[in-house]
């Protein structure tokens, strides 16, 4: 009587958790490898994106899961930046799992060299497309991943 009382709790305690547990939406096409607009006009990633820039000539796009920013200098996209907004919360005393967010967005990250690896934040070089690459765990709680040419050495 008492392994079946157990077993009742298991499933339960199973079915609430499944219920509780968040879904993550894949990341759609278009928005992998975000990097790739880099050095791009915006203009023709609005076009691609089918979107319009903001005044601040940022292209902004915010979905459920996920919150995109495509930032330019001079009309060129310059800067990348990808929140996590459903992503297990973060914390900023523990490391991040860079690894499994990069992969999420189709980064290589077999390619990457490390640079920074510290609690609440991850960088990398990626010689390939000549990127720096900054993961980091957000005062908010959400993982952040950001992509740029600009601080890229070597």
């Amino acid at each position: 009587m008492k392994s079946i009382k157990y077993s009742y709790c298991v499933v339960i305690f199973l079915l609430l958790g499944a219920c509780t547990s968040k879904v993550v939406e894949p990341v759609p096409e278009q928005y992998k490898q975000p990097y790739r607009y880099l050095g791009q006009p915006i203009s023709e990633v609005e076009k691609h994106l089918g979107v319009t820039a903001a005044p601040s000539e940022k292209i902004l796009i915010d979905m459920k899961d996920y919150h995109f920013m495509w930032e330019s200098a001079s009309g060129i996209i310059s800067y990348v930046e990808v929140t996590f907004k459903t992503a297990n919360t973060c914390d900023m005393k523990k490391p991040v799992p860079a690894e499994s967010l990069l992969g999420r967005l189709d980064s290589k990250g077999y390619r990457l060299e490390s640079v920074t690896t510290r609690d609440g934040l991850s960088t990398f070089y990626d010689h390939v497309n000549k990127l720096k690459i900054g993961v980091a765990c957000r005062e908010e709680g959400f993982y952040e991943v950001y992509f740029s040419q600009k601080y890229y050495k070597r």
